[in-house]
This record gives structure tokens, sequence and C-alpha cells, in this order.
């Protein structure tokens, strides 16, 4: 019955946000909880370029693609297996910041892996990235490179 009304209510909603006009709806500030590693994203997505309006939202971003998870625990509670988010594949290393989030693969197993940027480092070989699930005692015991990384997240749809 509970479901069954929240249904009807979210159908009323969305009914009544389209019957009223597609004004574009201002920002509440609000105070973020964070995440467990107290290192924040770098800003990947500007105000400017989200467009909020009664009936959709709008987010001017290229070479977005949508991604979702298997659920490993190493990122949670940012990221679950019903949690959706939208990646962009960064152009140049310096793109890529402490608090970032990435999606890289593994050299040694070849695994897809979707950790948070904890260092970044210069050896021989060049720049570097340390990295470390947020749900993880310990970080990641690989130097993740430029060539290793294919996106970084810069939305979560939960």
């Amino acid at each position: 019955m509970k479901k069954i009304w929240l249904i009807g209510l979210l159908l009323l909603a969305f009914s009544l946000g389209w019957a009223i006009n597609d004004t574009e709806i201002s920002p509440e500030t609000e105070m973020p909880l964070g995440t467990n590693t107290g290192i924040s994203p770098n800003d990947w997505i500007k105000q400017d370029d989200i467009h909020v309006y009664r009936s959709h939202i709008e987010i001017d971003l290229k070479n977005a693609v949508w991604a979702n998870f298997t659920d490993t625990n190493s990122m949670t509670p940012v990221l679950g297996s019903k949690s959706n988010a939208i990646q962009v594949k960064p152009q140049n290393e310096e793109d890529i910041h402490i608090g970032d989030v990435i999606s890289f693969r593994n050299k040694v197993n070849k695994r897809r892996i979707i950790h948070r940027v904890i260092g970044i480092g210069n050896d021989p070989e060049g720049r570097y990235f340390l990295t470390k699930g947020d749900n993880n005692k310990e970080e990641d015991n690989i130097k993740v490179r430029f060539n290793d990384i294919e996106r970084v997240l810069v939305a979560v749809v939960y």
C-alpha cells in the first residue's frame, strides 16, 4: 500500500511539474557531509553548466558516458551496485586532482577499478596517481599512469 501511495505521489508531482512552465530553478546551497576520506573531488561541472527545470535537468557536458558499478564495497558509501554515474574522459594528466574518483585498468589483472586519487607523484617514468577505495583501510599498491585512466567520475545519481 505504501509503495502504491509513493508511486501515486511521484506521478502527481511529475504531472504538476509538467503543467507548470519550464522555468529554470535556482540552486540551494547545502552543507555536504563528505566522504570518509575527507578529500573532495575537483569541480568538473561548473554551476553555470547545470540547468534545473521543473520537468527536467540539463547538464552541458561534452563526451559524457553513463556508468554503473559492481558492488565491491570499496567505495561505500559513495558508490554501490545501485548507483548510477556520469563519467568523462580526461584530456591530460593535469586534469586529474587529488580527490577525483577515477576509473582505471589494473595492469596486473586487467580489471577495471574505480577509486579516489589520494596522491600524485613523479618518478623516472613520469607522473603517477595513488588511489584508494573510500572504504578500504589501505591505499592501492599500484602507481596509476595517465594512460591507465579511462574516465573520471563527475556526477553520481542515486
